[in-house]
Parts: structure tokens; C-alpha cells; sequence
């Protein structure tokens, strides 16, 4: 069995490698990287070895530190450039996963003996290197060395999950993608144009965006977890049908889950005990939340992206976040337990509150297609009535798909489940779906490409 896990664990390090070398154009170029892995797994072993809390947060700043200038932040603009071309692809969550294991190598919680080629293997698999999931590294390791079974019918649902994966990249977010595209010169090219016909193309364009983001991340999710699967490994899912959210901080349970579960155990939960410890009061509770809430979502909102924008970005999403657990704290206040409860079964209230959570996250979206001068030229057309206006269009219009789609699924009484019908009617069906993914390009003349390449 060890043998077998020694072999398995050198196959997927000779696939990582020749990812690697097919993502770097040159030995050269991959110099940054190895440099940041290496310096990683230094810190690790260190902190194993000598648990404390004072070396954890000095490894954990000389890290950051090196990932702000390597990713050319603007706060770093004083240091000297790498005297080399490089790419930081998969650079962002490569932190994420060394970051937490060098606080769990502190916490005693690494139940594993890290060696080099686990450790490379867990930061750089191929399949998660650009877009996630962010797995920790105890549950990569015990899925690793537990694969799944290869029964008949998990392999067909698992190419069937591939295979949808496909057409909502290919398919879906290329078309809205398509449309975006087409929306959005229109809407930077409007001068001295009436404010509802500006605010529609603006709701227009965050929307399609916004369907784009979900189908492109959340098709290329599918994509690399089915073939992942298929190889006997388990990636934790990333996303659970975030857009039926009735609340921005449900939402960030649903969207890119790996992401909010990193922030949430090794951010928002030690900062709260830090302040909780230090000023015990169950008063103060809600406003410690509020202030942690922001600096969190400031420091994802930077993680982003350097630009000024993502700052924006981050204080927005802390915004609705710490408006809606205030919402709930003075709601709970005022109508109780028993109220609360009776007021989310309320289909008016859920309906309201799906479509102002993707609403206002569909605004936020905006940091990812402007920049700051593209924002204050728009905010000086639009003006408070002009943003509350998008937010009305954009919400209204989400719970009408909701409404409509909730109306369809309640009537119908028949379901078609691709894994468990017939054989050769499932593998059509999926053939069918390829042809159609082939055609969309062919129309489009354009792919869909893979928005979180850039993070």
C-alpha cells in the first residue's frame, strides 16, 4: 500500500511538472515561482519544528511581502523590479495554501508529515493550480490516498458533470460574454443621454456579466472536479447554487466556497476571538463583526487585484455584508426568534431579499469591467437616484427569473436525469451537448476563455 501511494504520489508530480512546463515559457520565467514554493515549504518545516506564534506571523509577513512585490502592487512600487519576465499565474492561490499550512503547522492540526513532493503536489496540482479550489492540505492528502470508487454509474455522472461543465463555459458564459461585449461600448460612448436608457444598458451589462463570471468559473469547476474524480482524487465543491441566496452573507456560503471557508477559519474567526478576548461584551459583538467584515473583504477585495477599483470592491462587498448582519441583528431584536422565522417563509420577503442580494452583488461585480476612472464618470452621470435605480432594475429582474423559474420546476412534474437513464440515451444526450458547445463557438467566433486565469 505504501508503495503504491509512493508511486501514485510521483505519477501526479510528473503530471504537475509537465503542466508547469507547458504554463512557463522558459526555465527563467518559472525562477519566481520556485523561489516563492521553495521559501514556503522553508517556513513550514520551520514552524513544525519550532512552534510560535512570533515565528508563524513573521514567516506569514515575509511571505505576503514577497507575493505584493512579485504581483507588482502599487505599495511596492518603491522596490526594484525582478530583473526578469515572469508569470504569477496561480501565484494568488498558491499563498492561500501555504499561508494556512503554516498556521496549522503552529497549531499542531498538520496531521501529516509534509514532505517535498506532497507539499509541491498540494500547491501545484494541475488542476487546481489556476482557479481553486482552495483544499486544504490535511483533506488533499486523505482524499489522495482514498480515492473513490470506479463504479459504472459515478462514471457516468461524473462525465455528465464534465460535459456540462463544457456547455456552461462554451455555451452559456460565451453567449452572455457575446452580448456583454456588445452592451458595454454603448453604454461608455453615451453622452448626454436620458438616465433610464443608461441605466438599462448598465443593468444590462452587469447582468451578463454577471451570469458570465458564475458560468465561466463555476463550468471550468465541473470540468476540473469531474477529471479530477475520474483519476481517483476529490476536490471540494466551490459553489452551491450561490444565486438563490437570500442574503449577502448566505450568499458568501454558496460562491466560491473554498475562498470564503479560507477567510472565514483564518481570518474573520481568530480576528473576532482576538477582539472578543480583549473587550468581552455581547454588545459590542455586532460591531466587532461590522469592522472585521471590512477588513476582510478589503484585504479579498486587494487580493483581486492592485488596482485602486478592487479596494472599492472590497469595502462594497464589507458593506453589504455588515448591512445585512446588522438587518438581521435588529430584525431578530424587534420580532424575535419565532418572527424572523416567520418572516423569511414569507415568499414576498425571500423574493425581495434573493433579488437585492444579487442585485447589489451584480453591482459590486463592476471593479472586474472598469476602472476607477470609468466608475466616477458613471457615478457622475448616474448619482445616488441613478445607483438606486440600477439596484431596482437588476434586483427586480433576478426575482422575475427566480419567480419564473420557481413557477416552471413547481409544475413539472417530470425530471431527466442524465447519470441514470438508459446508456446510449445518456451518451447522445451528452454527444448532443458537445455538437451544440462546437456550433456556439462557431457562431461566436469567440471563446469564453477562463476569467480567473488573471487571480
Amino acid at each position: 500500500m505504501q508503495s503504491h501511494n509512493v508511486g501514485k504520489s510521483a505519477v501526479l508530480f510528473g503530471a504537475n511538472l509537465l503542466f508547469l512546463a507547458g504554463v512557463f515559457a522558459s526555465p527563467i520565467g518559472a525562477l519566481p515561482l520556485a523561489g516563492f514554493l521553495l521559501l514556503g515549504f522553508c517556513a513550514i518545516k520551520t514552524v513544525q519544528r519550532h512552534p510560535s506564534r512570533l515565528l508563524c506571523w513573521t514567516w506569514v509577513t515575509v511571505i505576503v511581502a514577497l507575493f505584493i512585490w512579485l504581483q507588482g502592487y502599487a505599495l511596492a512600487a518603491f522596490l526594484p523590479e525582478v530583473p526578469i519576465v515572469f508569470s504569477t499565474l496561480g501565484l494568488s492561490y498558491i499563498l492561500f495554501r501555504i499561508l494556512h499550512m503554516i498556521y496549522d503547522g503552529v497549531e499542531g492540526t498538520l496531521e501529516y508529515k509534509v514532505s517535498l513532493v506532497d507539499y509541491l503536489n498540494y500547491t501545484t496540482h494541475f488542476l487546481a493550480f489556476v482557479s481553486g479550489p482552495i483544499d486544504r492540505y490535511q483533506s488533499f492528502k486523505a482524499n489522495f490516498l482514498s480515492p473513490l470508487p470506479a463504479q459504472t454509474l459515478m462514471i457516468r455522472a461524473t462525465l455528465v458533470r464534465i460535459v456540462k461543465g463544457y456547455a456552461k463555459v462554451l455555451i452559456l458564459a460565451a453567449s452572455a460574454l457575446y452580448v456583454f461585449d456588445n452592451v458595454t461600448p454603448q453604454l461608455f460612448a453615451q453622452e448626454g443621454v436620458a438616465l433610464p436608457k443608461m441605466v438599462l444598458l448598465f443593468s444590462v451589462a452587469a447582468a451578463c456579466y454577471t451570469f458570465y463570471l458564475y458560468m465561466n468559473f463555476s463550468g471550468y469547476m465541473d470540468i476540473v472536479i469531474g477529471i479530477a474524480r475520474l483519476a481517483g482524487l476529490e476536490l471540494p465543491e466551490n459553489f452551491n447554487r450561490p444565486f438563490l441566496s437570500r442574503s449577502m452573507l448566505e450568499f458568501w456560503s454558496r460562491w466560491h466556497m473554498t475562498l470564503s471557508n479560507w477567510f472565514k477559519q483564518y481570518a474573520f474567526n481568530p480576528i473576532m476571538a482576538v477582539l472578543l478576548t480583549r473587550w468581552p461584551s455581547s454588545r459590542m459583538a455586532p460591531l466587532f463583526g461590522v469592522l472585521t467584515f471590512f477588513f476582510v473583504f478589503t484585504v479579498l477585495g486587494i487580493w483581486h487585484g492592485t488596482t485602486p477599483i478592487f479596494i472599492a470592491y472590497g469595502l462594497m462587498l464589507g458593506l453589504g455584508v455588515s448591512i445585512n448582519k446588522l438587518w438581521q441583528v435588529a430584525l431578530t431584536a424587534r420580532l424575535g426568534h419565532k418572527g424572523m422565522r416567520a418572516l423569511a417563509a414569507n415568499p414576498l420577503y425571500t423574493y425581495a431579499a434573493r433579488g437585492l442580494t444579487i442585485g447589489f452583488f451584480a453591482i459590486a461585480l463592476l471593479a472586474f469591467w472598469m476602472d476607477m476612472s470609468d466608475l466616477v464618470a458613471l457615478t457622475r452621470e448616474f448619482g445616488v437616484v441613478g445607483w438606486l435605480m440600477a439596484l431596482a432594475v437588476l434586483s427586480f429582474g433576478w426575482i422575475i427569473c427566480v419567480a419564473l423559474q420557481d413557477l416552471i420546476t413547481g409544475r413539472s412534474r417530470w425530471t431527466f436525469e442524465w447519470a441514470k437513464a438508459p446508456a446510449l440515451v445518456s451518451y447522445a444526450s451528452m454527444a448532443a451537448v458537445i455538437y451544440m458547445c462546437i456550433t456556439t463557438q462557431t457562431i461566436l467566433n469567440k471563446g469564453a476563455g477562463f476569467v480567473y486565469a488573471d487571480f
